[in-house]
């Protein structure tokens, strides 16, 4: 699908890291649904939130299991060194995952730890955070409706590194909002045409709407009859993500 191809390069050419949210749904029908969504500032240095992947998940819905299915999504979108952060919320199969998928990813981020090391042994001369330590504060006065984003677009020649750091940080949610609030176009779907879509289908058509609409409230209005109905004879396309843990703890 050249949706996702798009969105899959988008993901692997941006210089910063990603963020993930991810929640996991029961449907009317009892079928279990698990929702991944990438955050991240792209190239146009606007934060972006994306649904990657809404996918059936049989149970057991385990750490164990939902670690396995969560790094296949890593694999399959092929953004395992680009995950910094994943947030869940509190159930104790959520601890588990977080756990074993931080040591999934351990080895590819000692692996990028080496090769910064070995760029900063390289570097000469007075580094980019003592310079910007090095100016004077701004006005809270003057910028109290000042975008950060903006900012740091206006002034990556002069701190690349800080720059791309700071799209790392700005980037990381705070709760699953994002995630859930998808659930409620999922039962709206399931709820509306039951068995005649497929659980790729049904993940075809979510994510596909948020990309072209992004979290609009308006389901009624943004759901084109026709083209659902023309989808189920059709095979759906699969959607995926990534996401990681900061090891400094």
């Amino acid at each position: 699908m050249r949706q996702k191809a798009d969105l899959k390069e988008e993901l692997v050419s941006i210089p910063n890291r990603i963020s993930l949210t991810c929640d996991l749904w029961t449907s009317c029908n009892t079928e279990g649904f698990i929702c991944l969504t990438a955050h991240y500032v792209d190239s146009k240095w606007n934060l972006q939130s994306k649904i990657i992947n809404f996918q059936h998940m049989p149970p057991p819905h385990t750490g164990f299991e939902l670690c396995k299915k969560v790094f296949a999504f890593l694999h399959d979108w092929g953004i395992e060194k680009k995950i910094f952060t994943i947030t869940l919320d509190n159930a104790f199969a959520n601890d588990v995952l977080q756990k074993t998928l931080k040591s999934q990813l351990a080895l590819q981020k000692e692996l990028d730890l080496i090769e910064y090391k070995e760029q900063v042994a390289s570097d000469i001369g007075k580094s980019q955070l003592d310079t910007y330590l090095e100016e004077a504060a701004l006005n809270l006065h003057l910028t109290t409706h000042m975008d950060v984003l903006d900012w740091c677009e206006t002034n990556s020649p002069r701190f690349p590194h800080l720059s791309i750091m700071s799209c790392d940080l700005l980037s990381i949610p705070v709760t699953t909002v994002a995630s859930e609030s998808v659930f409620s176009i999922g039962s709206h779907i399931l709820n509306k045409y039951g068995n005649l879509l497929s659980s790729n289908c049904v993940e075809a058509i979510i994510c596909t709407r948020n990309w072209k609409h992004g979290f609009n409230e308006d389901d009624d209005d943004l759901f084109d009859e026709d083209s659902i109905v023309k989808t189920t004879s059709s095979k759906g396309a699969s959607n995926v993500v990534d996401v990681e843990e900061n090891d400094n703890e």
